[in-house]
Order: structure tokens, then C-alpha cells, then sequence
């Protein structure tokens, strides 16, 4: 059970909570909502043993001054109770200014309830990135360090790296003069783009890689101290080393006010500590996510 929990953090969490990527130029509120379905759910691209689907709604308020708030919520279709983790997420950003337009800061805390009880789990989580965007919103890089607490302690350095090929783009509706323009997060990613409200198809190929470090603390059998009047006995090792290395394969469509992505990713995991050779994992994804101007 640690292990799915752990897993959907991984996998979703850390990238989807952190919508508050938002960089203003306007003052504009709205709220974005978002339902993402995966055909399998793994612990840092580790099978847990069984298939399972996992299904992850979203509700975030963003703000054109850089805060956000997040409610999310995870279904897992093997597990009792189903619903297993609702996450409540308050977060900042802030962009530069003049030479380092592209770069960003931001800073994310969150709070975990479990529909169980359990003394291994953490309950809340800090997370600290920056973000850079290229000038022709093509090539996207972020980082981040993500300490859990309260419970169990985890500490993660997520960074990952995408390129936008567009595919097919069209204006269904002239913006007005005075359009909205500013800066927000597509589907399922931390991403800025231009965003007016304006009736506009656009389909793009968004391939990414991501690299997960995890701070792990390993249990160890110590052979050597085995006798005839001994019992095995065990040591732990804490190593921060990198655990997988994942390939998102996005095909996302954005008309107005509508966001749908469908996705492959794949999954490389690097065997740590004692663990033998681990076979590469893959999974589907869909999400469609909707904007609302407040």
C-alpha cells in the first residue's frame, strides 16, 4: 500500500499540484479543472506487483498576482478504500525581470489525507523549483526539491525537460483589442503559454524526460554475522541516488478553453542497493482539463 501511495506522488503529484507556475501580465483570476485517468500506477517506475488504473480530478485557483490553490484527489481501482489520498495545496510563483524574463521561482506547500491510518506515511510536503521557458515557448526545463514530512520522511529532486512541436494551428475567432493575454500552466504540466480566452485550435507533440532522485534508506542483511548462536542481522543505508528516468510522450490538443492530452510514458528504472536488474514499465494516460475566467 506505501508503495501505490508513494507511486501516485510520484508519478502525479509532484508535477500536477504545482499548476501556481503563473507568471501575470494581466489581472485575471480563474479556476482550472482537470480529470486524469492512467492505465497503471507504478512506485519510481517499479511495478508493484499488480495492474491498476488510478484516476486523479483536480481544482485549482490561480491568481495573476502568482498564488494558487490546489484540490486533489486519487482513486486507485485495486485498493480498499478506492479513494485512498486527498491532497490540499497553497503555492506562490514569481517570475524575473528584464535579462532573466524566462526564469521563474516557486514554492509549493501541501497537505496529504489518507483514507487510513498508518505511521509510515507523511502528511506534508514543501516543494522549491525554478523554471525556465525559451523565448519561442518551445523548450521548457524545470527543477525542484521536495521535502515530506510528518509520519515517514522523504526527500525528492525531480528535474525534467520538454520541446513543443507544433503540429496544427488555427484562429477560429479574432481576439478583440482589448484581449486577456497572460501566462499560465497547460494540462498536467508546469508550463507556461500565452492564454487570451479566445476560441484558438492548437495540436502539439510535447515529448519531455524527467529524472527522479530519491533520498532512500535501504535495509541491509549482513551475512557475515550470521553464527550458530546469532540471528541475521540487519543495517540500513541512506543513499540519494538517481531511481528512474521517465519518457513522456504527449499528444495535446487546446481549443479555447479546453485542454485534452493523451500520453505514453515509459518508464526507466536504475536498480539501487540491493535490488537486481528492473525491467523498463509503461503506461497510458488521459487527461482533459478546463478553463473557467473569474
Amino acid at each position: 500500500m506505501d508503495q501505490e501511495l508513494d507511486s501516485l506522488l510520484d508519478e502525479l503529484f509532484f508535477e500536477e499540484t504545482l499548476a501556481q507556475d503563473l507568471l501575470g501580465i494581466s489581472r485575471i483570476d480563474f479556476i482550472y479543472s482537470s480529470i486524469a485517468f492512467n492505465s497503471n500506477t507504478y512506485y519510481a517506475g517499479r511495478s508493484i506487483g499488480i495492474d491498476e488504473f488510478n484516476v486523479v480530478p483536480q481544482l485549482t485557483y490561480l491568481s495573476s498576482s502568482g498564488w494558487s490553490m490546489n484540490l486533489s484527489g486519487v482513486y486507485l481501482n485495486g485498493v480498499q478504500p478506492a479513494w485512498d489520498v486527498t491532497a490540499l495545496s497553497l503555492g506562490y510563483a514569481k517570475s524575473f525581470e528584464k535579462g532573466l524574463k524566462n526564469f521563474g521561482l516557486y514554492a509549493n506547500y501541501s497537505r496529504y489525507f489518507f483514507s487510513f491510518e498508518s505511521d509510515t506515511l507523511f502528511s506534508n510536503g514543501i516543494t522549491l523549483g525554478t523554471t525556465y521557458q525559451s523565448e519561442d515557448n518551445k523548450f521548457y526545463a524545470s527543477s525542484s526539491g521536495n521535502l515530506f514530512f510528518g509520519g515517514n520522511t522523504l526527500f525528492q529532486f525531480v528535474s525534467s525537460f520538454s520541446y513543443s512541436l507544433n503540429l496544427s494551428k488555427k484562429t477560429l475567432k479574432e481576439p478583440s483589442k482589448k484581449k486577456e493575454k497572460m501566462w499560465v500552466s497547460s494540462v498536467g504540466d508546469i508550463k507556461r503559454k500565452p492564454f487570451q480566452f479566445i476560441r484558438q485550435f492548437n495540436l502539439s507533440f510535447e515529448p519531455k524526460i524527467t529524472f527522479l532522485i530519491n533520498q532512500e534508506t535501504l535495509g541491509l542483511f549482513n551475512s557475515s554475522n550470521l553464527s550458530f548462536s546469532q540471528q541475521p542481522l540487519f543495517s540500513s543505508e541512506t543513499v540519494f541516488s538517481l531511481t528512474n528516468t521517465q519518457l513522456k510522450f504527449p499528444l495535446i490538443l487546446e481549443s479555447g478553453n479546453l485542454d485534452i492530452e493523451a500520453a505514453y510514458y515509459l518508464n526507466l528504472p536504475r536498480a539501487i542497493g540491493n535490488e537486481s536488474d528492473l525491467n523498463t514499465t509503461g503506461f497510458f494516460g488521459l487527461s482533459v482539463g478546463y478553463f473557467f475566467s473569474l
